[in-house]
């Protein structure tokens, strides 16, 4: 990190910044990665069930 080469308050503060930014958008992504799993979730069951009736209304 930047605060192992320059000892200066300056360098500390940027470190900090640059670990909260990390952190930052590991949340972000990870976020992200729920709401796509939830959806992808939703799309499966929903294509389930029309292949279920149509299935179902060909047998008719």
């Amino acid at each position: 990190m930047l605060a192992t080469i320059i000892k200066t308050n300056v360098a500390a503060k940027m470190s900090v910044a640059i670990m909260r930014a990390f952190v930052a958008m590991r949340k972000y992504i990870s976020n992200n990665l729920l709401e796509q799993r939830y959806i992808n979730n939703l799309v499966i069951e929903h294509d389930i069930t029309l292949t279920t009736m149509y299935k179902q209304n060909k047998n008719l």
